[in-house]
């Protein structure tokens, strides 16, 4: 018997730690190959987005801001009698979330992907495509930089991904029927700091990660949500 519940336990935990592992994994490899996934982004848009696109990306980018978390929390306030728990959880995820990018942005330095091609630009016309063709994966990183506050500088991570993340894992956990379109909604929103050339994927990736985190914590502390 104490060999089974130490089985069943050892299968938790590395149900736990394996996921885990693999987002490290996928970020070591965004962080080798992000100049080759901004020179595809410049394949696929030569340079700032226009017209409809434009308000596609705009639209995604809001999701999970503040201005939607907070007519999030007033539907759920008039429609649903587990509002305190889910206000909370929701302010808690969102203030870890806030902690740990912000940690990342303030101390180490990296240059969002547009002010990165610019340093490296010159007089002679070239597009952003063929300087993007002459960097190499170390060329965005400028290193510990405590107090950073040069907005070019602060590519690392992405904020608004973390932001989007922690309502759809919020949200899913209360109202879990509308997964389907929470994360589409947040992935599209990390998608567009990438097609903005605002970040790097890495960036998106590590601040989706905090923000899916930050919202496991909060969740944990203030209690699984019960049904409405």
């Amino acid at each position: 018997m104490k060999l089974s519940n130490r089985r069943r336990e050892s299968g938790r935990v590395l149900r736990r730690v394996l996921p885990w592992l693999a987002a490290g994994v996928i970020l070591v490899y965004l962080l080798r190959y992000d100049i080759d996934l901004m020179r595809l982004r410049y394949v696929l848009i030569a340079d700032e987005p226009k017209g409809m696109l434009r308000q596609v990306i705009g639209s995604f980018r809001e999701f999970g801001q503040a201005m939607v978390a907070i007519v999030a929390m007033c539907i759920v306030a008039t429609f649903d009698r587990r509002r305190e728990a889910f206000i909370a959880a929701l302010l808690l995820a969102e203030a870890l979330a806030a902690g740990g990018y912000n940690a990342g942005k303030f101390t180490i330095a990296r240059y969002r992907p547009s002010a990165a091609i610019d340093l490296r630009s010159t007089d002679d016309g070239a597009s952003r495509l063929t300087i993007l063709k002459g960097m190499q994966p170390g060329n965005s990183w400028v290193g510990w930089s405590p107090w950073n506050k040069d907005s070019k500088r602060q590519s690392f991570p992405s904020g608004h991904t973390g932001a989007a993340v922690v309502l759809a894992v919020t949200l899913s956990a209360f109202h879990p029927r509308l997964r389907w379109l929470l994360w589409p909604l947040a992935i599209g929103c990390g998608l567009s700091r990438y097609l903005d050339a605002v970040h790097w994927l890495s960036d998106c990736w590590t601040g989706g990660l905090i923000g899916y985190a930050a919202a496991r914590v909060s969740l944990m502390i203030c209690g699984p949500p019960r049904r409405a």
